[in-house]
């Protein structure tokens, strides 16, 4: 069934079936996902099951609704969709619609930002990390960290993501049975600065983080 999870600052705070066959999030008590910001429209946006699929609309003018860094009004959702509405963030996760097989596959996702403007994406010469893959069948291969967030691993199963802030990349842990580890340290609930030469094992998947002097 699918799944509604709230984010904030890249944490999931709770997920939520689709069992109606309309979600109304906003900061009202009367909504179906309540989120305590004042950042948030009383009626921000709902999601409708429609013949088409999932279909998210914007309630609120005045509070802005993105989805991959544009602003939308209407859109039909698919699996790893993230939605960014003030502080917060909402990834739509339905598994009957994901191709990811294995924690190995990287997949690019849109920014979580911490201020309450549309976000912008950051400048891509300040993008400069990359991990590159040191067991399995990808074994060799680079990942150029080149998106504001990258998310690894499959959603409802074991995900984390690598954030780029100000201060650099940061990786946190989602959801999963177990969480990544950088340099045999367990990341839990916390996020970690990465640093040239960090080793992260995540799943049965080995990487090494190395970002470019600018």
């Amino acid at each position: 069934m699918p799944r509604i999870a709230l984010l904030f600052k890249g944490n999931i705070i709770s997920s939520t079936s689709f069992e109606l066959e309309e979600l109304i999030i906003g900061r009202d008590f009367g909504c179906t996902i309540q989120i305590d910001s004042l950042a948030i429209a009383p009626k921000h946006l709902k999601i409708n099951h429609e013949q088409e699929g999932y279909v998210v609309t914007a309630l609120n003018d005045q509070f802005p609704l993105t989805l991959d860094h544009k602003r939308v009004e209407t859109a039909t959702l698919k699996h790893g969709d993230l939605l960014q509405i003030g502080k917060h963030s909402l990834e739509f996760i339905d598994d009957g619609m994901s191709d990811v097989a294995s924690p190995s596959i990287i997949q690019n996702v849109a920014e979580l930002k911490r201020d309450e403007e549309p976000p912008k994406e950051p400048s891509r010469s300040n993008l400069t990390g990359i991990l590159q893959i040191l067991s399995g069948s990808n074994i060799g291969r680079v990942i150029p960290l080149n998106r504001p967030l990258i998310k690894i691993g499959k959603s409802g199963e074991a995900c984390a993501v690598i954030a780029y802030r100000k201060s650099g990349y940061h990786l946190s842990f989602l959801e999963g049975a177990t969480p990544p580890k950088v340099n045999q340290q367990s990341i839990v609930d916390h996020s970690y600065l990465l640093k040239n030469g960090d080793q992260i094992e995540f799943g049965d998947t080995s990487m090494y983080f190395q970002e470019t002097a600018l």
